[in-house]
């Protein structure tokens, strides 16, 4: 397994795997150079199906490389996209705390001076009831105003602690002063502003909450995918691990065939040396012809000779004259020998013709005989045999 993942490692990319197939190719020429094409005839089908399936897995795994780097991307976006929203959801805390911190303090503002109110209404009581005896006239007026000042007390209670109440124009009458009244009004549309910007981020907080949910959703899809592409990756891994030991024994069986190859050469080879020495040993146990079987040779060879001029004869006899064109005849007509010229040339056939010229030597004629008398036939003999097995070295190259 380790051989796999330095083969995957060295071929990370498609330009690895080209130049892999080169270095390959170069050793498929030195293996046809060295053992000839039929060592390699079944290998080379083999090996480009292997290349073509690392080719393929490569190419698969960069695609992989890229998406899960692409996922990682994304997720890294997700985690700084959730790190903003929390930096965003604890801020807004932050804010909601403060105006918390606000409205409490402006709550208890609001009950002190609704105490001071109070305060100041049983004082304006008791001094109204010690002025009724005096005056009696006014009561109903007092009594109204009494009431009147009384409802707005009471709104006010009810606005400072149920989170609403009147308009603005309850307080403009009674014993409030202007900027009592003024400052009532400011903290109650600063509160009905507040409270509208609180729903808006409690909606976009639950927007947020939502786009984060699906997030998630898409991150654990995104995860699933990548756990597929990496068992699809370790299946390619185990297909290659089979094809690279494939090759290791397709390897150890063309070595084994090369070897066997070798043994039978050799013994090729020492067959052949074996048979030149039966054969040398053959000819050297042969023995020179005695001097009766050479003068029959010599008198089959001058029959053959004479058999041969006879045969010649025939043959110019039996060949057709040869015709002049008028350019060579002299006179420009056409002549014709006469018949006793031509019975004149050709003589009958009991006639011996001689010879002319030289006669080329028999094989038999060019050897010296001397050498047999001499006791030199065994050097012939071993000089003849040396060019034969020379020739037959030769003929195995």
């Amino acid at each position: 397994m380790d051989g796999n993942a330095h083969l995957l490692s060295k071929c990370s990319t498609q330009e690895d795997v080209y130049a892999l197939s080169a270095d390959i190719g170069q050793e498929v020429e030195r293996l046809v150079d060295g053992f000839g094409v039929d060592a390699a005839s079944s290998l080379v089908p083999k090996l480009i199906r292997v290349l073509e399936l690392l080719e393929a897995a490569v190419q698969q795994n960069e695609t992989l490389r890229g998406e899960a780097d692409q996922l990682f991307q994304t997720v890294c976006q997700l985690e700084y996209d959730k790190k903003e929203k929390a930096q965003f959801r604890k801020k807004f805390d932050q804010e909601l705390e403060q105006i918390e911190d606000m409205w409490r303090s402006e709550m208890n503002d609001l009950s002190g001076l609704v105490s001071r109110l109070q305060e100041e209404n049983s004082r304006l009581s008791t001094s109204l009831r010690e002025k009724t005896n005096l005056l009696g006239e006014g009561h109903d007026d007092s009594d109204r105003s009494e009431g009147h000042f009384r409802s707005g007390v009471t709104s006010l209670a009810d606005s400072s602690h149920g989170g609403g109440g009147p308009d603005s124009g309850v307080f403009t009458n009674g014993g409030l002063s202007q900027s009592d009244i003024d400052m009532l009004n400011r903290l109650k549309e600063a509160f009905n502003k507040q409270a509208s910007q609180l729903h808006s981020y409690e909606s976009e907080l639950a927007q947020r909450l939502t786009d984060i949910q699906s997030l998630k959703h898409q991150v654990e899809r995104l995860r699933r995918s990548g756990l597929d592409s990496v068992q699809r990756v370790r299946q390619l891994e185990l297909q290659l691990g089979r094809s690279a030991d494939e090759r290791e024994h397709l390897i150890r069986r063309l070595d084994e065939e090369q070897r066997e190859k070798e043994q039978l050469r050799q013994e090729i080879n020492k067959e052949k040396r074996d048979a030149q020495d039966e054969l040398l040993e053959a000819v050297i146990r042969l023995s020179p012809p005695s001097p009766t079987e050479y003068k029959k040779m010599c008198q089959e060879k001058k029959e053959l000779e004479a058999r041969v001029r006879f045969l010649e004869g025939e043959l110019e006899f039996y060949k057709p004259p040869v015709a002049k064109t008028p350019s060579e005849d002299s006179g420009g007509e056409e002549t014709e020998a006469p018949e006793s010229s031509r019975k004149s040339r050709y003589p009958p056939d009991d006639v011996d013709l001689p010879v002319q010229g030289p006669i080329n030597r028999e094989p038999e004629d060019k050897l010296d005989y001397s050498d047999f008398s001499h006791g030199g036939s065994s050097l012939s003999i071993k000089r003849l045999v040396m060019r034969y097995t020379r020739l037959l070295r030769l003929d195995s190259f």
